[in-house]
């Protein structure tokens, strides 16, 4: 059975080792991650901070709203929140 996009995304965002120190967290560099790997992962954060609020996250990134939708896509989905609009 296929699996579906969003749970794609969420197993690249699963697959990063994120490190916490002193309150600060930090994605670990490993060789079994793919770069997708890590933008999936900073796509997905910054629709976290933004409350899926993907001008918001666009603004954020530096990135047009279409470059979300498309790195979105790219990566298989939309992680564990859907994309709002606004």
């Amino acid at each position: 059975m296929a699996r579906n996009k969003k749970s794609l995304l969420t197993e690249s965002v699963n697959k990063v080792p994120v490190i916490e120190q002193d309150g600060a967290k930090y994605v670990a560099l490993t060789n079994d991650i793919t770069m997708e790997d890590y933008q999936a992962l900073i796509i997905q954060n910054s629709l976290n901070m933004n409350s899926g609020h993907v001008v918001n996250a666009a603004s954020q990134l530096g990135v047009s709203k279409s470059k979300v939708y498309s790195m979105l896509k790219e990566n298989h989905g939309t992680g564990n929140q859907t994309p709002n609009e606004g």
